[in-house]
């Protein structure tokens, strides 16, 4: 698959409806690019299987844009434990994630969320997106660039 070719599959997964793959989305073409893309992450595939969840599907299913697929994504952020390395590879998941299915959607699912998994969610993918550590940063810092970026998805207010 070419790298046009992915992106054009990708569009087209984004576009289609909450919680539907597009009726011309080839499902196969879609689990294959997640394996290319993150089936070298093994220790965050290896957490996630610990805790009980097949990251690859799980990934596969969340560009398909099934809700339940996101909350299990979500909820593996909050939960699965994710260490040093493993939790680097689930936040560049998270933030890709982000970029493909399109920020209405995700953020209409990570509202849904407990306002734990919400916080761990924000961030993770503040810490990808190059803040570093999210624990030393004022509001003031996040509010100067995030809001801009992802204004549906980092809204610290939001109540859900």
């Amino acid at each position: 698959m070419t790298h046009r070719s992915a992106f054009i599959l990708l569009f087209a997964v984004a576009a289609a409806g909450c919680g539907q793959a597009a009726p011309s989305v080839d499902v196969a073409a879609i689990c294959q690019q997640v394996d290319a893309r993150y089936g070298g992450f093994d220790d965050t595939l290896a957490v996630a299987r610990a805790a009980g969840a097949d990251y690859l599907d799980t990934v596969a299913r969340c560009l398909q844009r099934d809700p339940r697929a996101m909350h299990t994504l979500f909820w593996l952020t909050g939960h699965a434990r994710f260490d040093a390395a493993s939790s680097e590879g689930n936040a560049q998941v998270l933030h890709d994630v982000l970029r493909d299915v399109g920020e209405r959607f995700y953020a209409g699912c990570l509202n849904a969320e407990p306002a734990e998994v919400r916080d761990e969610v924000r961030a993770a993918l503040l810490y990808d997106m190059g803040w570093g550590n999210v624990e030393t940063l004022k509001f003031s810092e996040i509010q100067a660039l995030w809001p801009k970026v992802f204004p549906e998805t980092y809204d610290p207010n939001r109540d859900g």
